[in-house]
């Protein structure tokens, strides 16, 4: 999750291309996610109590098959199940349904992401939302796209100008995970009083469209917020890391901040200034 140093060993042909390619294999998801929607599907726990569909996996199988089918060297990493090709320069990162329990409740606002990374860095991004038929992508000095369109900077902060500053953040419960961070929500929620959460993607994607101008995600996987730097960037904002964490149970968690530029930077600040007061007691 650093700069673009790596990016430039690829050119702007190939990027094009490898984007295209992200936005491709997303007919393959969208297939099954369709099929399990006529016929129906299982529901279980895992072991963190989390929950996973029938739909989950067989989306994330079909992934790989359409990844591997094109790029048989390339390394995939994803949520339900391990990762494959671990040392390859390309790294896929995928997650097949963000917000399960959406999905089961049929709330529209579930999606897919999906992200390529070369050397450790981030190459291109999707997010896709198969029920909203709203697709948003980006590749690295490419510029950030919606449903085929070129979008205009949407996180560089014009819009929030004009009206009060929107934030979007996890639920509660993510900022007590593991340790408990509920001060950091409730500081955010009492400096931004027009704030919404949404347990899933859908507000990575408002951010992205400029209807919400900042999101702090809190103690989430990586495949969670993987494509959000390029995608952020590209839309005219700042993407920050605030903490990688190893957790109780060994997997590692990520909190980040990202959108317009100076409302991430009063965030930000929000956290730092919460982590020194913990730091001190």
């Amino acid at each position: 999750m650093s700069g673009h140093d790596s990016i430039h060993d690829i050119s702007l042909d190939a990027r094009r291309a490898y984007l295209m390619s992200c936005l491709n294999i997303t007919v393959a998801s969208r297939a099954v996610i369709k099929e399990y929607g006529k016929s129906g599907f299982t529901v279980s726990k895992k072991s963190d109590r989390s929950v996973v569909t029938a739909v989950d996996t067989a989306v994330e199988t079909a992934l790989r098959e359409a990844i591997l089918k094109e790029f048989p060297t390339h390394g995939i990493k994803g949520e339900e199940f391990p990762a494959h090709n671990c040392d390859a320069d390309f790294q896929w990162i995928i997650d097949p349904i963000d917000g399960t329990e959406q999905f089961i409740a049929g709330i529209p606002t579930f999606g897919t992401i999906i992200s390529l990374y070369y050397k450790n860095e981030p190459l291109a991004g999707l997010i896709d939302h198969p029920a909203l038929d709203v697709t948003t992508y980006a590749g690295a000095g490419l510029g950030i796209y919606c449903n085929g369109a070129r979008l205009e900077q949407p996180c560089s902060g014009r819009q929030q100008k004009e009206r009060n500053v929107r934030i979007a953040t996890a639920k509660r419960e993510n900022f007590m995970r593991w340790s408990d961070d509920s001060a950091v929500f409730d500081a955010i929620v009492r400096g931004y009083p027009s704030f919404w959460v949404f347990d899933n993607c859908y507000s990575h994607t408002a951010v992205l469209s400029g209807a919400a101008d900042a999101m702090v995600d809190y103690n989430v996987r990586f495949w969670d917020v993987s494509p959000l730097k390029v995608l952020v960037e590209e839309a005219g904002g700042v993407f920050q890391c605030l903490r990688r964490a190893e957790r109780t149970d060994g997997a590692v968690s990520y909190s980040v901040v990202f959108g317009v530029p100076e409302v991430v930077r009063e965030l930000a600040a929000i956290y730092e200034e919460y982590m020194a007061k913990k730091r001190d007691t």
